[in-house]
């Protein structure tokens, strides 16, 4: 068995971000990578144009094949695209032992948003619970909590919000 870092994304085609630029920076660094893709995007320098989330099912097997064929030590999720595949994510990694790294990806870079705020309960209560290391940037902590992160203490209070609701 290959020691893995195993990445959860959406695909982007210009290589600028998700799956294809994680898979390079984990290359860059000397590490082995698999990658569950999440969502299809359509997108380039100017904007994301289209986002298809895969069937929950389709991503939930990704995992099982790459669980079952590689010793994976660190799991990174970005962008899960939908509820039902944060479900589907938390259920198949809930008795993962190593690092779970969510970095929650709710807005391109332009400002778009890629996941409905309907979606964002799944995102609490499912992956929450199960994330050891969370890294969203301000616009995505704010998105999370629904605090505003203008501030030190707003951010402070935003995070706090954040660790009590993973821990209750």
């Amino acid at each position: 068995m290959i020691k893995t870092i195993l990445t959860l994304a959406g695909s982007d085609p210009t290589g600028g971000a998700g799956i294809q630029a994680d898979l390079k920076t984990m290359t860059a660094a000397g590490v082995y990578g698999a990658a569950v893709i999440t969502c299809i995007t359509v997108q380039n320098s100017r904007g994301v144009t289209r986002v298809e989330p895969l069937h929950p099912v389709l991503v939930g097997e990704q995992i099982e094949a790459v669980l079952a064929d590689h010793q994976v030590t660190h799991i990174k999720i970005g962008m899960v695209g939908t509820g039902g595949i944060g479900r589907v994510i938390a259920r198949k990694l809930r008795d993962f032992a190593g690092e779970m790294i969510f970095d929650p990806v709710l807005l391109s870079t332009t400002g778009q948003q890629l996941m409905a705020p309907q979606d964002l309960d799944s995102v609490r209560a499912d992956l929450l619970p199960i994330t050891t290391v969370l890294t969203p940037n301000l616009p995505e902590l704010e998105k999370l909590t629904g605090m505003s992160a203008n501030n030190q203490d707003a951010i402070n209070a935003a995070v706090t919000s954040l660790f009590q609701a993973s821990n209750g």
